[in-house]
């Protein structure tokens, strides 16, 4: 089954307000997990980049000579 955002928001609309916070706190923890996620796998991605030498680790100084 296919809802649409607003299929979905005027199914909420329809709960109890206790109900319609409920929905709202576990979606904000739903996000809040994906977001540690992507952060999860860039750190990962960042981490093994270094390993094989195609990232460096430094301060801003040291990226601007690189840059140069």
């Amino acid at each position: 089954m296919n809802y649409s955002v607003q299929d979905t928001l005027d199914a909420i609309d329809e709960l109890e307000l206790p109900d319609q916070e409920l929905v709202f706190d576990l979606f904000s923890k739903r996000i809040v997990e994906r977001r540690r996620e992507q952060i999860r796998l860039n750190a990962d991605e960042t981490l093994k980049a270094v390993k094989e030498g195609k990232a460096k680790k430094g301060n801003l100084q040291s990226l601007l000579l690189d840059l140069e």
